[in-house]
């Protein structure tokens, strides 16, 4: 936050609606002055549509803890 000003960024990293996944988390937790980063190795199994759904309850179950 800058001010009144809430600045926000996302990157997705060819992982098509991971960012804005994660960016819908914080919203919905009402953080401000953080970040999440969700990492993932491919190791041979297709996560297929349901990535996005892993990927925001990492990020939920992490702000849970803090």
């Amino acid at each position: 936050q800058s001010g009144s000003k809430i600045i926000e960024h996302m990157h997705d990293d060819r992982e098509h609606g991971a960012g804005r996944q994660l960016l819908g988390v914080l919203r919905d937790k009402g953080r401000l002055n953080a970040m999440v980063c969700v990492a993932r190795w491919y190791g041979g199994i297709n996560l297929g549509p349901r990535r996005k759904l892993l990927y925001g309850n990492a990020a939920k179950d992490v702000l849970e803890l803090h």
